[in-house]
């Protein structure tokens, strides 16, 4: 199974220039060029999703709630993925704390962070794979570490299911939490992919 994903961090409000208004065409422009298969972003507010939603409705489904009331209230980690690609079989939110079902803060945290998950089903080689999409805490290394333990496991719930986990993860590749990261059952994809490009703007 072939497969082109994506992650972004598209930056949330912003200021002066740098506003998320004089951004938007931009944002789309990329993911177009880009055309991913799935692509993850992060620091999405709710008028973010909406500009989103309606730029690519023909081409992209999501899952994804906003961080801080699991509805609209806060930022999205979305997972977007190509509806005539794929089937939606099954999604979850949950929150990286202690308290996953609801809407929280975890362990030395310093803002509520979430995880999306799609598994979808390729509709014309019937092949299965979970993606995943996170933006770990900027502050909080325990946080961190422990999200990524949460992700892992449910990661391997799926048993044997493919999974790719993209997003904003605040660390070095040297750092503790990486190499959690890359142990057991999650590698780096950037050194497994045949093809990876990296986009500054």
């Amino acid at each position: 199974m072939q497969l082109k994903s994506m992650t972004f961090n598209i930056l949330c409000a912003g200021r002066g220039e740098n506003h998320w208004v004089f951004r938007q065409k931009l944002v789309r422009e990329i993911i177009k060029k880009y055309a991913p298969d799935t692509f993850g972003l992060q620091e999405v507010h709710y008028a973010w999703m909406r500009y989103l939603i309606n730029q690519f409705k023909d081409t992209y489904d999501f899952v994804g709630v906003g961080k801080d009331d699991g509805n609209k209230k806060g930022e999205f980690s979305p997972v977007f993925y190509n509806k005539h690609k794929f089937e939606l079989l099954e999604k979850e939110d949950f929150w990286l704390s202690e308290t996953p079902e609801i809407a929280s803060l975890g362990w030395d945290g310093a803002e509520n962070r979430t995880c999306s998950y799609a598994v979808l089903k390729e509709k014309e080689a019937e092949n299965v794979y979970a993606v995943f999409n996170t933006h770990l805490d900027h502050i909080g290394e325990i946080a961190r570490i422990e999200g990524v333990k949460m992700i892992q496991q449910k990661a391997a719930s799926f048993g044997g299911v493919p999974v790719v986990c993209t997003g904003d993860f605040n660390v070095f590749q040297d750092s503790d939490c990486y190499n959690t990261m890359i142990s057991g059952n999650m590698s780096d994809a950037r050194k497994l992919a045949p093809d990876t490009d990296d986009c500054y703007t």
